[in-house]
């Protein structure tokens, strides 16, 4: 029994359309610099649904790090991604939400204190000494971590070693 002309133009059509992109693919490109502008109610609502899986690449693109130093620094595992990734809305967790979204804030943070973007990547991605040498970004990915970090530059920029 064959395919009906319907399904038979349905499913070449497919073949010619090219990759299939979810929706979620192309959010993703945009979330992470809207999560850093957002306020903690509207970064709340985010986290409960859940972050577009492409949030990790582009946060990987903003602030000019490796895909693996930031699953590192989220304590992500690789394989996990892997599989979130292949689910149809492709969303993370809600726990993994959360540490991207700390770390959109808090760099969001860095930004305003220090002038811009690329300032705040500088920072971010240098030794600091008052945090033992670590970079400010290797921190993000608890909460005491970011905390410390934000003190930690607040105290610079007021003066107090750091």
């Amino acid at each position: 029994m064959g395919m009906s002309p319907g399904r038979k133009a349905a499913a070449s059509s497919r073949r010619n359309a090219g990759p299939v992109v979810s929706a979620g693919a192309h959010v993703g490109k945009r979330i992470f610099v809207e999560l850093k502008k957002a306020g903690y109610g509207a970064m709340m609502r985010k986290v409960d649904a859940g972050l577009p899986v492409a949030v990790v690449d582009d946060a990987v693109d903003y602030l000019h790090i490796s895909k693996g130093e930031l699953i590192d620094i989220l304590s992500f595992k690789p394989s996990s991604l892997s599989t979130w990734a292949r689910k149809p809305q492709a969303l993370l967790p809600q726990q993994e939400s959360d540490r991207m979204a700390r770390v959109a804030r808090v760099t969001g943070v860095v930004e305003r204190m220090v002038g811009g973007h690329l300032a705040a990547v500088e920072w971010l991605n240098t030794p600091v000494p008052a945090l033992g040498s670590r970079k400010p970004i290797s921190l993000l990915g608890s909460d005491a971590g970011a905390k410390l970090v934000e003190e930690t530059l607040f105290r610079s920029l007021a003066g107090v070693y750091a």
